[in-house]
């Protein structure tokens, strides 16, 4: 269980190139080498000052832990009610979702 937590902290806080968007994240992260994901991991914490964790972080809850993987369609879905008046998709907001999925 300690193992598995570690995994998700280390994709959480270690690995924003998982996460951040295509527009901050230049490279195709996932067609990257292990070793090229770590350097460009590295350098977007610097480059946009992220905070690691340290002894005085506090532990996430684990529902976060777990549906971490979800963030990504998560934020679309929102974004998408939030400005489905305004973005060009013919079949609404749960058309165009349907292709993230």
């Amino acid at each position: 269980m300690i193992e598995q937590k570690n995994k998700y902290y280390n994709e959480i806080f270690l690995a924003p190139g998982k996460y951040f968007h295509h527009e901050y994240n230049i490279v195709n992260y996932y067609q990257l080498p292990d070793t090229l994901q770590q350097i460009h991991n590295k350098n977007l914490i610097k480059q946009y000052s992220l905070i690691l964790p340290d002894k005085k972080t506090l532990p996430l809850p684990d529902c976060f832990l777990k549906q971490w993987s979800l963030l990504p369609r998560i934020v679309l879905s929102l974004g998408m009610l939030l400005y489905s008046k305004i973005l060009p998709c013919s079949h609404g907001p749960a058309g165009y979702l349907s292709q993230y999925q």
